[in-house]
């Protein structure tokens, strides 16, 4: 590296850093919201859904295993592929 470039770069940490300390950060500073606390050992279902998926692929060394897969599983549902 030149010593241009490690100056960039010790000037980009030192931004970095001081915005992390005051607070700065890419959400403005601001903390988790609490509107909905999860509880361990529950299951979040206030959205309605257990599992939601949308145009799954999967292949094997060019096997086409799922293609184009939907799936949408609702509290109480059990289904298998």
């Amino acid at each position: 590296m030149t010593p241009d470039l490690m100056e960039a770069g010790a000037q980009r940490y030192d931004k970095a850093h001081a915005a992390t300390e005051t607070g700065m950060t890419e959400s403005g500073g601001r903390s988790a919201g609490y509107g909905r606390v999860a509880r361990a050992g529950e299951v979040d279902t206030t959205h309605g859904r257990i599992l939601y998926l949308e145009n799954v692929n999967v292949s094997f060394d060019g096997f086409k295993a799922i293609n184009g897969l939907n799936l949408d599983i609702a509290p109480g549902e059990l289904r298998c592929i």
